[in-house]
């Protein structure tokens, strides 16, 4: 049979056709492939250097500050008096002069620092009924630390109910329905 030496010589001339486009066009291709090399490989091995003030990660689009600047080198946020800052949190309450602070009693203490609380629900952990402030479990008979200002106040979870929370501050107590 001679039907081999007719394939093999189109074998070949294909197989020198398609090394001839390939030769032809490669090098127009490896400059291209170059060009997007570097194009994807600039910034890792030249990375742009970091901002000397970087912007806070951890602020909230919407919370209700403005950013100061002036000519101190770092930004500092203050509150924009009459906004709230985001649904759910409560909204920032001016501090007290200690003359209206001692001036207070003690049930308009207690009525004023239970609104800064924010109460999500109630759950049952070890057959006991507790109850969610400022996203932390509190049982009957624990103590609430709040910071107003400069004072510590610690308010105690007297009791416990589903949809009350009854609060106590020395001989005042404040039942909160949530």
């Amino acid at each position: 049979m001679t039907f081999p030496r007719p394939i093999l010589f189109l074998f070949l001339l294909v197989a020198g056709m398609v090394a001839a486009e390939r030769a032809w066009v490669g090098v127009d291709d490896s400059a291209v492939i170059r060009q997007r090399i570097d194009a994807l490989l600039k910034r890792r091995q030249k990375p742009e250097s970091l901002p000397v003030d970087p912007p806070n990660p951890f602020a909230l689009a919407a919370t209700g500050t403005a950013t100061v600047t002036g000519t101190a080198p770092a930004a500092r946020e203050t509150p924009i008096p009459g906004v709230n800052p985001a649904p759910g949190v409560p909204a920032p309450v001016p501090a007290r002069t200690e003359e209206e602070a001692g001036s207070a009693n003690t049930a308009e203490l207690l009525a004023r620092v239970a609104g800064r609380l924010r109460i999500t629900g109630a759950i049952r952990l070890k057959d006991q009924l507790h109850v969610i402030i400022n996203d932390s479990p509190w049982k009957e008979g624990d103590t609430l630390v709040v910071n107003q200002g400069a004072r510590i106040i610690r308010l105690q979870v007297t009791r416990i109910q589903p949809g009350q929370l009854t609060l106590r501050l020395e001989d005042a107590e404040l039942v909160l329905k949530y």
